[in-house]
């Protein structure tokens, strides 16, 4: 993106980055901020270690320019001088941005290349060793929930943050397991003391949800000193939409460079509903296929195999709502004909893109959706005026549910 940048914005072009909600919190181990400050540290730190030229403009904690713009993960948008948006994608793609350009305003004489730039390689952040603590198992496909930090009298900075998530069930009804994770916040450079004790956990909870274990000590760890996530997870039972959960942790933190080393307690309340924004981490059993890419990802999309009769087509066209652990709300899925070719459309990203069907036999319908730098296959079989699948996708299988909608 960077050439790009410094080629263009010699013809008048103003390049933003907008910093909004973190899509994957735990990579390069930053963590979602809990405060405007926090972000505003962030796009200090991208400053710091991209070396971009682009402005950066940062987003309100509850992303309304996000979602003005229609909430897609990576979204790129060319406006005119008159304010009006002549092109929009839902996620970015810098060769097609330079090729766009060079329709709109024409092109540069010898563009710049990356390696003219030496760009700066930045390390993660870490403020101790990390893969001292090995993770622990954790169910497949749990979802954020809403989690509010209590800020204390003292206002004082929350070194370790909370993110929890929750198996579907408890979504559901309010029965099932939740994962408490404790992430080092690397901005603010700290470390976990273990000479000390290592961290405890209180889970208060009103009259009629259970909760087991209430109360939870971290592990203890043989070296000095790590970064490694503190991670807990708990059987809830009876936890009803309108309830909420306090969790309380005790930890000491300590930062080497300021030569301080302090107990902390922190308060979060947690609610029964999706967290809207929260993004989603990079669990560990994906890392290698996220690595590897999965085969159909590589050379061209395939031309579709449709054995399906007439009639079983017509079926299927119209629109469908989906359900998916990965997307933060229902979605639409609109399947039609065009020019005698089964085709339609997915409203995941917010900004309607195509989809590439690879296969309908009838009862299974196999697509690809471009979610993301390369797309992702979608697998989903109908009954009726319901579906059930899967999206295959690099951060692991998600389940899909829907029906048909009018």
């Amino acid at each position: 993106m960077e050439p790009t940048v410094r080629d263009y914005q010699e013809k008048g072009v103003r390049f933003i980055y907008v910093y909004k909600t973190l899509a994957h919190p735990d990579w390069n181990n930053y963590i979602a901020p809990f405060s405007i400050e926090e972000r505003l540290m962030h796009i200090a730190e991208a400053k710091r270690t991209l070396g971009t030229k682009a402005e950066w403009l940062c987003d309100t904690m509850d992303n309304e320019l996000a979602q003005a713009l229609g909430s897609a993960p990576n979204s790129e948008f060319i406006i005119d001088p008159d304010g009006v948006i002549v092109r929009a994608h839902g996620w970015s793609n810098p060769y097609r941005l330079r090729r766009e350009l060079e329709e709109l305003i024409g092109p540069v004489e010898n563009p710049t290349r990356l390696e003219d730039l030496n760009m700066p390689e930045p390390e993660p952040l870490a403020a101790a060793p990390e893969g001292v603590l090995d993770p622990i198992e954790r169910p497949e496909f749990m979802q954020a929930i809403g989690t509010t930090p209590l800020v204390g009298e003292d206002n004082q900075p929350f070194y370790v943050k909370l993110r929890a998530e929750v198996t579907r069930d408890v979504l559901g009804s309010g029965a099932g397991k939740l994962y408490l994770g404790f992430l080092l916040d690397p901005l603010y450079h700290v470390h976990w003391n273990n000479d000390v004790a290592p961290i405890h956990v209180e889970v208060s909870a009103p009259e009629g949800v259970a909760v087991s274990p209430a109360s939870m000590d971290a592990p203890e760890v043989d070296a000095a000193s790590d970064a490694d996530p503190r991670e807990f997870l708990v059987d809830v039972e009876g936890w009803a939409e309108d309830a909420e959960l306090t969790v309380s942790v005790f930890y000491f933190a300590c930062n080497d460079a300021e030569g301080w080393c302090r107990p902390v307690r922190q308060e979060y309340t947690l609610a029964r509903r999706p967290a809207r924004g929260a993004g989603f981490t990079f669990r560990q059993q994906y890392e290698q296929r996220m690595l590897d890419g999965l085969d159909w990802q590589h050379g061209e999309i395939p031309e579709p195999e449709v054995t399906a009769s007439d009639e079983q087509i017509a079926a299927l066209c119209g629109n469908w709502t989906m359900n998916m652990a990965m997307a933060q709300e229902p979605y639409t899925l609109s399947l039609y004909v065009e020019d005698g070719v089964l085709t339609g459309w997915s409203g995941m990203e917010g900004l309607n893109p195509d989809i590439s069907v690879v296969s309908f036999d009838g009862s299974m319908l196999r697509y690809l959706q471009p979610y993301g730098p390369n797309p992702e296959l979608v697998e989903v079989e109908f009954e009726g005026d319901s579906l059930r699948g899967f999206h295959r996708s690099t951060f692991g299988d998600f389940p899909i549910s829907g029906t048909r909608s009018e």
